[in-house]
């Protein structure tokens, strides 16, 4: 599943106007211009840089299955032309259009969205004002609450400092963004309207149109594994609202925050035989 013969990828900058996105496309196996193709929407901060081998061979795994999938580096995130501290929410918005429109370029297949943890709660808010038709979302480890994800990312400020090294306690961090400033933390320089507009998002708030196919993959640490109340309460949100989900917790380690770089086959193997399966 994971050996890369006969895949042809292309590794380029996407013109965009808040500074150019670094891109990868991996071409299908059949590649027709009737093809499937996925756009993926990386998580937050080092969350990205953790995932990106994972990333990687789930985007081969596609690629072999017959999909066409595109990795963006979001405005100010990774290799893309632009620094983290200008990023916002409404610039990765406009960065997905981008994507989507050049996806447009290449097809008249359908397109899926796929999102890892923040990323996932970024593509739920950009298509719920979607002008084109998404036939079906893949949530990885989705981020529920913005407001959550970012105390967890300031906690990493406080912990730094009870380790005795320079970082701010979670006190500090919230005066100083109350004050309009940006924060740095772990080499992130954040801006307060980033903030902002994170804690803003709820997953509950932004169910996709009747009728939609979703793909949730969920990660636990527990055998067996455990979707997790917060998780099944959004499912079934949805649920209510007409969408049709797959959903499945697997045993495995959160790879997107581990100290070494690590992956999960099964996740891989998941997630392809879900899409394959209609």
């Amino acid at each position: 599943m994971l050996s890369i013969e006969n895949l042809k990828k292309e590794i380029f900058f996407l013109p965009f106007e808040k500074g150019d996105l670094f891109s990868i496309y991996y071409h299908p196996i059949n590649d027709s211009p009737e093809k499937e193709v996925i756009l993926y929407i990386h998580p937050f901060a080092d969350e990205m840089n953790k995932s990106r081998r994972m990333a990687a061979l789930q985007a081969m795994s596609f690629a072999r299955a017959g999909f066409g999938v595109l990795q963006i580096d979001l405005p100010g995130c990774g290799d893309s032309q632009s620094e983290f501290v200008g990023a916002s929410w409404d610039a990765w918005k406009d960065s997905i259009n981008t994507a989507i429109h050049w996806l447009n370029m290449k097809g008249n297949g359908s397109i899926h969205l796929w999102g890892l943890r923040l990323g996932a709660l970024l593509m739920m808010d950009w298509a719920k004002d979607a002008l084109i038709p998404i036939e079906k979302y893949i949530f990885w480890q989705p981020v529920l609450k913005g407001a959550l994800a970012m105390n967890q990312f300031f906690r990493l400020a406080s912990a730094s400092r009870m380790m005795g090294k320079d970082g701010e306690s979670l006190k500090e961090i919230r005066e100083t963004i109350g004050r309009g400033q940006t924060v740095e933390i772990g080499g992130y320089e954040l801006n307060p309207g980033l903030v902002k507009a994170i804690e803003n998002m709820k997953m509950e708030d932004l169910s996709p149109p009747k009728g939609s196919r979703i793909i949730w993959k969920n990660i636990s640490l527990n055998a067996p594994p455990d979707i997790g109340p917060a998780n099944r309460k959004v499912i079934d949100l949805f649920e209510q609202n007409g969408c049709r989900i797959d959903a499945e917790s697997i045993t495995g380690n959160a790879f997107w925050n581990s100290v070494e770089i690590s992956i999960l086959p099964d996740l891989i193997t998941s997630t392809t035989n879900s899409m394959i399966s209609g």
